[in-house]
């Protein structure tokens, strides 16, 4: 866990707290590897937003997964893998101005899962 102090972990979860942790693409075995066991798994649960603001459009798609093979036991009390993807599209009389689509991985440890943890992620 060479980005994450693993004392800081520990602390957060001998506090009773939850941790949510982002995995960089700078993070290459890690977030390949989430990478690998997210193609191979059905999403255990999942949640989409659309949000439209002055011409441009946001779609986000969460998803929860609970395959955590290869991935390190030095992640403390991990219990499910969380890929977000993202699309953000802008328009401009009718015409599509730009398109950009986005994914990233967290590191979750929620105790009570519910649909707002899904607002905080996305």
């Amino acid at each position: 866990m060479p980005f994450i102090v693993k004392k800081t972990v520990a602390l957060i979860i001998n506090s009773g707290n939850d941790y949510l942790i982002q995995v960089k693409a700078n993070q290459k075995h890690l977030f390949q590897q989430i990478k690998s066991n997210i193609s191979q798994a059905v999403p255990i649960d999942t949640y989409s937003q659309t949000q439209r603001s002055r011409g441009r459009q946001e779609a986000r798609h969460v998803e929860l997964y609970n395959c955590l093979e290869g991935i390190s036991k030095d992640w403390l009390n991990l219990e499910a893998l969380v890929y977000v993807r993202r699309r953000d599209t802008e328009k401009k009389a009718a015409t599509i101005v730009k398109s950009i689509s986005t994914s990233q991985a967290y590191l979750p440890r929620v105790q009570n899962w519910s649909p707002k943890a899904y607002e905080v992620i996305g």
